[in-house]
C-alpha cells in the first residue's frame, strides 16, 4: 500500500458516453484489480467502479495487506 502502490485510470468520451477504466496493482506485480464501465454520469460511474474494485480486493492492496 501507500505511495508506492500503482493505480491508474483512463476516461474517454465517445458520442456523449463516458468510458472509465481503472487499475490497482500490487507493488510487486503479483496481483491486479481491473474495472471498466460505461455511463453518462461520471460521478456515479466512478463510485460504482470504485466499489467493484474494493470488493474484488483492491482494499487489501491499497492498505498494504
Amino acid at each position: 500500500g501507500g505511495c508506492s502502490t500503482p493505480v491508474a485510470a483512463l476516461a474517454t468520451v465517445t458520442d456523449g458516453m463516458l468510458k472509465l477504466t481503472g487499475l490497482v496493482l500490487e507493488p510487486r506485480g503479483e496481483r491486479e484489480i481491473g474495472v471498466s464501465g460505461h455511463g453518462a454520469d461520471g460521478w456515479a460511474l466512478g463510485a460504482q467502479l470504485a466499489s467493484t474494485a474494493l470488493s474484488r480486493g483492491a482494499r487489501e492492496i491499497l492498505s498494504g495487506g
